[in-house]
């Protein structure tokens, strides 16, 4: 016995129907306005339809996937007064450069060195 409710049927079906839209839309060539245009669809409906598919496909790295770091000075005991505090460079192969003072949480970290990690 399926424990799928028809609420959730017509949700994916109505996906389902967005998603064929907007790859339509994608192969058609036209400028987002002329396609929202051609079918009478309001913008915001194309836009949250269009994020929702863009997402939907965007590989997401895996929990295993690791970001090489390379050390370029010896690390040194974070000092305890707030004026000695030494930002901390983080350089990405693809350029992107992260800068943090050392009382920036590890979580933190952690969770914007995986959003930035490439798929």
């Amino acid at each position: 016995m399926s424990s799928k409710t028809p609420a959730y049927y017509k949700r994916e079906k109505r996906r389902s129907e967005m998603f064929n839209i907007i790859a339509d839309y994608e192969a058609s060539g036209l400028t987002q306005q002329a396609f929202i245009d051609s079918i009478s669809l309001t913008r915001s409906r194309f836009y949250y339809w269009l994020g929702r598919y863009r997402a939907d496909r965007s590989p997401r790295p895996s929990k295993t996937d690791f970001i090489p770091v390379k050390v370029t000075r010896p690390v040194r005991p974070v000092p305890t007064a707030s004026s000695e505090l030494e930002p901390t460079e983080i350089h990405l192969p693809d350029g992107t450069r992260i800068v943090l003072d050392n009382r920036t949480p590890a979580g933190y970290l952690r969770e914007l060195l995986h959003g930035t990690s490439p798929s």
